[in-house]
Order: C-alpha cells, then sequence, then structure tokens
C-alpha cells in the first residue's frame, strides 16, 4: 500500500527466458535480475535503498507487470484451482 509523503518509484517487471527482471527508471543503475518471482520487489527494494543511500523502508515502489504475465498467471492459477 502506498503512503502518502513518501516517494514512489515507478517500477517494471518482465521475463527475461529464466530471469524475471525489474527496473525502477527513475533511480539510475536500478534494474535487478533474479530467479524467482517473489524476490522481485525484496530485491529491488534493496537495490534502490543501497543506491539512494536511504532506509528500504523509507518509499515504496509501484510495480507493473508486462501484461502477457499476468495473462500467464491467471491461466495457470485457473487451471491449477481446479
Amino acid at each position: 500500500m502506498v503512503q502518502p509523503d513518501r516517494p514512489v518509484y515507478s517500477a517494471h517487471c518482465s521475463r527475461d527466458q529464466r530471469w524475471w527482471v525489474a527496473d525502477a527508471p527513475a533511480v539510475p543503475g536500478a534494474e535487478i535480475r533474479v530467479r524467482h518471482h517473489d524476490e522481485v520487489e525484496p530485491r529491488l527494494r534493496n537495490f534502490i535503498a543501497f543506491l539512494l543511500d536511504v532506509d528500504r523502508d523509507s518509499f515504496d515502489i509501484a510495480m507493473t507487470v508486462d501484461p502477457w504475465i499476468a495473462a500467464a498467471n491467471e491461466r495457470l492459477l485457473d487451471v491449477t484451482s481446479r
């Protein structure tokens, strides 16, 4: 949840073969690659905090995901819920 009066960094997440790739364009150099989707937000948060020399809890991330990934995840959830 985004809190008022805190910086919000927009980020984009996509797939590159077996890797999840995320970047925050407003923070130069803030791009990560991870193997598992549940690592994306915490790793990007830690890296942004490192690059800006701020506390990792002092900002929010507004993440967008490639639409084809979201659609594939919905189909996967539909199949596994049967």
